[in-house]
């Protein structure tokens, strides 16, 4: 016979696959337009709050450099899934997403997609040792093609 902490994790372990095995079965449920706005909105903060974390260390000296290359895996991570955090129908509740997200989807994905080749660009800078100069310039790339999709497709 199993002895009762054996039985506990096989118990937790049942559980939890019946947990994910129930997110994968039903994604319909996390498609609910409001939950998905407000999860883009979260991860556009992150995106920003790495973003600006990034510029205090490279353009402020703020003495946190260890945590630059973290910052920038982030950025070069969460700006993949632009495109997919506006899907059709989610152009509801409180945000600060423009119609042309949706009716200009074309010149929106391709905005993303140059976000996305910048951000990968600074963190490969940043992961490979590249030099001052090299990672400033990458970051700055980056924050004008952020600035270039804001520009057209946030309020």
């Amino acid at each position: 016979m199993k002895n009762k902490s054996s039985m506990k994790i096989h118990f937790r372990n049942g559980c939890l696959a019946l947990v994910l095995g129930s997110a994968l079965a039903f994604p319909a449920a996390s498609a609910d337009p409001e939950a998905i706005v407000d999860y883009r909105q979260g991860v556009m903060s992150s995106l920003g709050g790495n973003t600006a974390a990034s510029a205090a260390i490279l353009m402020d000296g703020v003495d946190f450099r260890e945590n630059l290359e973290k910052h920038a895996r982030i950025l070069a991570e969460f700006t993949r899934d632009i495109p997919a955090l506006f899907p059709e129908g989610t152009d509801v509740g409180d945000h600060d997403a423009r119609e042309a997200v949706w009716t200009d989807r074309e010149t929106f994905e391709n905005r993303a997609a140059d976000t996305q080749e910048a951000a990968e660009a600074f963190y490969a800078v940043v992961r490979d040792g590249g030099s001052e100069q090299e990672i400033v310039a990458a970051f700055r790339d980056m924050g004008q093609s952020c600035r270039a999709c804001h520009d057209d497709f946030r309020r």
